[in-house]
């Protein structure tokens, strides 16, 4: 009797740790450029439902954490290129561009134990 409820009870924190591990919250860095250094660019990186507004000139560098990720990049001028790549522990996960006039860029990360998406495009 106390061996079977032992072995019930590790089956249990198998099961809770694997499922936390399958579980766990995503770390980016979102990488923004534009093909003008003076170019000026803003956006917004949403992670679980927390926004955050940023805006800058040239490229920059955030990082982001969770399990459900939005970045949105728009150019402020006209003419150029805005670019946006997105990497989790070094490796790159994707990227979309576009030239198009005030055009931006949106990467959607979502990621479950049942489920994991990543998504690119432009607007």
């Amino acid at each position: 009797m106390k061996k079977s409820i032992t072995v019930i009870l590790v089956g249990i924190v198998v099961i809770i740790v694997c499922g936390l591990w399958f579980y766990h919250s995503t770390s980016i860095t979102v990488s923004v450029s534009c093909s003008e250094p003076s170019m000026r660019f803003t956006g917004t990186i949403v992670s679980d439902g927390h926004s955050q507004e940023l805006s800058g000139t040239g490229s920059g560098t955030y990082q982001a954490s969770d399990h459900e990720i939005v970045c949105s990049f728009k150019k402020l001028d006209a003419d150029g290129q805005i670019s946006l790549a997105v990497s989790e522990a070094g490796k790159k996960l994707g990227d979309s561009s576009t030239p198009a006039k005030f055009g931006g860029v949106r990467a959607e990360l979502h990621r479950a134990r049942t489920r994991q998406s990543t998504s690119f495009t432009t607007f």
